[in-house]
């Protein structure tokens, strides 16, 4: 897993709402919903929405090799070459002096931008943005699992973990006042987060 502040990527492609890239190393993949910097003009601050690992060579698939992964490496020390571990990630908003706004930078982040998992301050910035939730559930997209790992990963990495809680589950209430089957859902599983 990767450490705050720790670069783990790059963008290999990206609009102003996603960026795609590619991992550094296959052990150092961020966590499904983490909060990332794109490192560019102004940063982009993105939600990881998508990992993948497979062949790094473009239409040849892997093959089954019958090995655990430390024989594999030990048998084949030039797998790691041929194994990639890409992500995409929501772009929700930007960075300028420690604040985070909701808005969507002005232009994409360029090629080979390299990307960071977000600082306890910039976390804490991101959770103290003015309608996050509203946000969050746009950038979602219906995917409630995605919406809930975002939660999750910003509650683990803030110390009033409570209090965000508390706030999140309100306002996805409000959000939701016309879908209750969907709201339990959430709030169940938003309440199985560790304290």
């Amino acid at each position: 897993m990767v450490k705050n502040n720790e670069y783990f990527g790059e963008a290999l492609g990206s609009s102003i709402h996603l960026i795609s890239g590619e991992c550094y190393a296959l052990d150092g993949l961020p966590a499904y919903g983490q909060a990332v910097i794109a490192e560019s003009g102004p940063p982009a601050v993105a939600l990881i929405s998508e990992l993948r690992v497979g062949s790094a060579l473009p239409g040849r698939s892997l093959t089954k090799r019958g090995l655990d992964p430390a024989e594999l490496t030990a048998k084949y020390p030039e797998i790691e070459e041929l194994i990639a571990a890409e992500f995409e990630a929501v772009v929700v908003g930007q960075l300028s002096d420690d604040v985070v706004s909701l808005r969507p930078p002005s232009r994409p982040a360029p090629p080979y931008t390299q990307l960071r998992v977000t600082s306890p301050a910039e976390v804490v910035a991101l959770t103290l943005a003015e309608n996050l939730m509203p946000r969050l559930f746009r950038a979602a997209a219906g995917d409630d699992n995605f919406l809930v790992a975002v939660i999750l990963n910003l509650a683990i990495a803030i110390e009033d973990k409570a209090g965000f809680l508390d706030r999140a589950t309100r306002e996805l209430a409000a959000l939701l006042t016309e879908d209750y089957p969907r709201l339990e859902y959430l709030l169940r599983d938003i309440t199985r987060i560790p304290q």
